[in-house]
């Protein structure tokens, strides 16, 4: 008798688990999943969380500085370890959706709170759709950036 309960428990509950996963999906159009994933990203960067910031960008980063998701890792650590505050923000000029890729026309801006020293760049935001599972079970495609162009790195050193 008891192994009938603990089959039924364990059914309901990867039943349940299955509706809840169903349910969670993000159904939302490409425009605003996209614009969602910025907004996530630029509160990362704020929180100077790496782990959020890099959930954004996909394992397959690589911009025309040479950086890679490897070192956009370590650049982020790098400037998140600065004690000095300050502040960001991504304007979305343009957003084109062109199937599983997308393009963003960006400006962005980051200022040191303390000194007003600013960082102004038009960025060229380029994503793609890529295969995950939603609850480690779902099969799912979420947006990634795959390459940034204008950050301007080398004009910082």
């Amino acid at each position: 008798m008891r192994r009938i309960i603990l089959l039924g428990v364990l059914v309901v509950s990867a039943a349940a688990y299955l509706i809840w996963g169903f349910a969670t999906l993000d159904r939302r159009s490409d425009e605003v999943q996209i614009r969602s994933l910025i907004d996530f990203a630029q509160e990362s960067i704020r929180d100077r969380n790496v782990q959020a910031l890099m959930s954004c960008i996909s394992r397959d980063y690589k911009d025309d500085e040479g950086l890679n998701y490897d070192r956009a890792r370590l650049l982020a650590v790098q400037v998140f370890q600065i004690e000095r505050p300050y502040d960001v923000t991504a304007r979305i000029r343009s957003i084109k959706v062109l199937g599983k890729r997308a393009e963003l026309q960006v400006e962005g801006e980051a200022q040191f709170l303390d000194d007003g020293e600013v960082y102004k760049r038009h960025l060229v935001v380029h994503l793609r759709k890529e295969r995950v599972r939603h609850l480690w079970l779902i099969p799912t495609r979420v947006w990634k950036i795959i390459k940034v162009e204008g950050l301007g790195l080398d004009s910082l050193e």
